[in-house]
């Protein structure tokens, strides 16, 4: 997506571009994000741009850019409610060591800029809570919801918890409409409909046709519940509330210790108890505490997104990251009791959380070298190719465009600024995994993907199947 936003498309978000014999070229739209995220990861490889290896390093420390921010921007929020560095750093070391934060930290997409948006977003709320500093709180906000949506699941609670205080305490409507809190939420509803309405106009633009016909419009419908799903693509069992919810469960479990610890054998009821315990820890630790607005707003923010996008949620576990407040203030919990009775116990608890997540973040990045040499393999293969192919020419994928050479959604970024067509007559170039010795074969060297001259011989016989 990111490779393909350009002022050319008036930054429109997409995956693929094809073209048919008449020329008319049609986009493959995953249009339903804000900005943010992909123009960043754009601005940042654009100097790269024919380069993939560099602009896939470049995106993935970015990625990990954000991560550090938002850990950093967790441990000052802490540090600042509750006066202690030492809990402060437990609760930021054991909260960020899960497996689905370590795995899933250099992921390239929209997800650890959201992170990090959540935590610069609460950042502001704590701010605002001490020290009534409202611009910033206002300025942080905007900047997490252009990062992504998610932003809003921590904004819902805040602003209805914040409402309801300032109208139980004026009796009064039009104190609430000045209250601050609704102010935050209008204005903060107000600029993410605005992101989205500008996404609908360049969508429009592109491929017209009325506003429920829209892809992103569709795609929206369906994860938040709104559309039946197909039942020849997905199981159905998947969409009931029992599921969900066991799933959940399972999800907090596992988000709420580090993966170092998780390697040893545990069974789904286990995380699933787990799951439970850090959800109540943290509901009672918010209910007793004097920053009660602040500690619930993060501690119940997964669940106001999982929630309304179960459809989305229950088929991507990487979406359990924004749980994350329930460890949090678990471990924030089990630190304040420490320090409160050792002072020493809690530089060693510090101590064993450090080399905690060193030990995760060590065994999740040797897990994960290991796929990194076959797609290293891959990308290398790709850039002989493009280097060949260049822009703007008609390619088609014999076999599957999603998974050619193993490589998961590869051919539209390592190819971007081609098109893709669904007739092989209207093809210039081939792309298949299968090697055919001949004149047409233009990538001799490459190891899994190979590129051919679309010539009736010396074609691999997959793309005539």
């Amino acid at each position: 997506m990111a490779a393909h936003l350009s002022p050319e498309h008036h930054f429109l978000m997409f995956t693929r571009m094809s073209r048919d014999g008449d020329g008319r070229v049609t986009y493959d739209l995953y249009n339903g994000f804000p900005l943010g995220a992909f123009a960043a990861i754009k601005l940042l490889t654009l100097p790269f741009h024919n380069d993939l290896s560099m602009q896939i390093s470049v995106a993935r420390n970015l990625m990990n850019a954000f991560f550090i921010g938002a850990a950093c921007l967790a441990y000052l929020s802490i540090y600042r409610l509750r006066k202690s560095r030492w809990s402060a750093v437990i609760a930021t070391l054991l909260a960020f060591s899960s497996y689905y934060c370590l795995f899933y930290n250099d992921m390239i997409f929209n997800d650890m800029p959201t992170l990090f948006g959540l935590f610069l977003t609460f950042h502001g709320m704590v701010v605002f809570e001490q020290e009534k500093r409202f611009s910033q709180l206002l300025i942080k906000s905007f900047c997490a919801i252009f990062l992504g949506w998610q932003i809003f699941a921590i904004l819902l609670p805040f602003t209805v918890i914040g409402c309801v205080k300032e109208l139980t305490a004026s009796r009064s409507l039009g104190a609430l409409i000045r209250s601050r809190y609704f102010v935050l939420g209008a204005t903060s509803l107000l600029f993410g409909m605005t992101l989205l309405a500008i996404n609908f106009t360049n969508e429009y633009l592109a491929i017209g046709g009325p506003m429920r016909e829209l892809p992103t419009f569709r795609l929206m419908l369906w994860r938040c519940g709104f559309v039946t799903p197909d039942p020849s693509f997905y199981d159905f069992s998947k969409f009931s509330w029992i599921y969900f919810l066991k799933l959940q469960m399972y999800l907090m479990g596992r988000m709420s210790i580090p993966h170092i610890v998780f390697r040893f054998e545990y069974t789904p009821l286990f995380f699933g108890l787990l799951g439970i315990a850090v959800l109540a820890t943290s509901l009672v630790a918010a209910a007793l505490s004097r920053q009660r607005i602040l500690v619930l707003s993060l501690v119940v923010s997964g669940w106001c997104w999982a929630i309304p996008m179960r459809h989305f949620v229950v088929f991507h576990d990487f979406q359990s990251l924004y749980y994350i407040g329930l460890p949090l203030f678990f471990y924030t919990t089990l630190a304040m009791l420490v320090e409160k009775y050792s002072k020493i116990g809690s530089m060693g608890l510090s101590l064993a959380a450090f080399f905690l997540f060193i030990l995760s973040s060590i065994s999740l990045n040797h897990y994960k070298a290991a796929d990194a040499d076959k797609q290293n393999v891959l990308t290398a293969d790709f850039q002989r190719i493009a280097d060949l192919v260049g822009t703007r020419h008609n390619i088609f994928v014999c076999g599957d465009y999603n998974a050619l050479g193993g490589g998961h959604h590869a051919v539209g970024f390592y190819l971007a600024g081609n098109y893709f067509v669904s007739d092989i007559e209207d093809a210039e170039f081939l792309l298949s995994d299968s090697r055919t010795e001949g004149d047409n074969l233009l990538s001799p060297e490459t190891q899994k993907v190979f590129v051919y001259r679309r010539q009736k011989q010396d074609i691999p016989s997959d793309c005539y199947q």
